[in-house]
C-alpha cells in the first residue's frame, strides 16, 4: 500500500460510466442467481434518473433510501447521482419516530424503500415528514426467476396503489441525455446519519470527492483487480462501510 494516493479527478458516477462503456457485459452485481451487467445497471439507473426527473428531483435534492442489500440500492444511488441529487441511506430497522426525524431533518424530496417497510412504520413517517414522492420495491424484484433461496422464501410482493412501484415505473420510461445533469467533486454525494449517542443523530454530509477518495483507498488496500476480484456485500449498504467498501 503506498504512503499516499492522488486526489480524485472524477466522481464515482463518472468512474462507473467509464466501466460500463469499457466492459458493458461484465458483471456489476450478483444477487443470488441473478447477474446484472454494467450495461444493465447503467440502463436501470438511467431509467431511475428519468423517474426522479419526473418527480422534480434535481441538483442538491435528497433522495432517502430504506433498502436492504438489494440491487435497487445501487440503481437508486446511481440514478440519484445522475440527477446530481444526494442520497440519504436509512436503516430498515428504524421505527416511525426515527424515520420521520431523519426524513424531515434531511429535507428528503423522495423516498425509495421496501414495500414491507411502507406497510409498517414508513407510511405514517413519510406523511408526517411531508414526503409525497414515494417509490416502493420488493426484495424479490431482482431475484432469480427459479426456486427462491431460503433467505427470500417467505417474501411476498405487496400491492400498494398509493405508491409508485419501482419495477413497473422503470419499465415505462425511456431515458435520454437530458436526464443526466452535471456533477462535480465538491457536490453533495450523501448524508449518513450518526447513531445519536449524545443526542439526536446528526447528518454527516459527504461530498463526491470524499467517497471517491475513500473508495480508492479501500480498492488499493484490498488490491482489487478488474476482471478478477469481487466483494461479498456483508456490511449494510446504508452504512458508510457498505457505501465505500461495497458500492464504492
Amino acid at each position: 500500500v503506498p504512503h499516499s494516493l492522488p486526489l480524485p479527478s472524477s466522481t464515482l458516477r463518472d468512474a462507473f460510466s467509464s466501466n460500463a462503456a469499457q466492459n458493458p457485459q461484465a458483471t456489476a452485481i450478483q444477487y443470488f442467481d441473478r447477474s446484472i451487467s454494467f450495461a444493465e445497471l447503467d440502463h436501470l439507473s438511467s431509467q431511475m434518473a428519468a423517474l426522479l426527473a419526473r418527480m422534480g428531483v434535481g441538483p442538491g435534492d435528497r433522495v432517502a433510501l430504506s433498502l436492504q442489500n438489494n440491487p435497487q440500492f445501487a440503481i437508486a444511488q446511481l440514478g440519484a447521482w445522475k440527477r446530481a441529487a444526494a442520497i440519504v441511506p436509512l436503516s430498515p430497522m428504524y421505527k416511525e419516530e426515527e424515520l420521520e426525524y431523519q426524513l424531515a431533518d434531511s429535507g428528503a424530496k423522495a423516498w425509495i424503500g421496501l414495500d414491507s417497510l411502507y406497510a409498517g412504520p414508513a407510511a405514517a413517517a413519510l406523511a408526517k415528514a411531508g414526503v409525497s414522492n414515494v417509490i416502493t420495491t420488493n426484495e424479490l424484484d431482482f431475484a432469480t426467476s427459479g426456486p427462491l433461496p431460503a433467505t427470500l422464501a417467505h417474501s411476498h410482493k405487496l400491492h400498494l396503489p398509493e405508491t409508485a412501484d419501482l419495477v413497473t415505473e422503470l419499465a415505462r420510461l425511456q431515458p435520454h441525455s437530458g436526464h443526466l445533469l452535471p456533477l462535480g467533486l465538491n457536490d453533495l454525494a450523501h448524508i449518513v446519519y450518526t447513531s445519536g449517542t449524545t443526542g439526536k443523530p446528526k447528518g454527516a454530509m459527504g461530498l463526491h470527492r470524499h467517497i471517491a477518495f475513500n473508495s480508492n483507498v479501500f480498492r488499493t488496500w484490498m488490491d482489487l483487480r478488474p476482471g478478477h476480484d469481487s466483494v461479498l456485500g456483508m456490511a449494510p449498504l446504508f452504512h458508510i462501510t457498505g457505501l465505500v467498501a461495497h458500492l464504492g
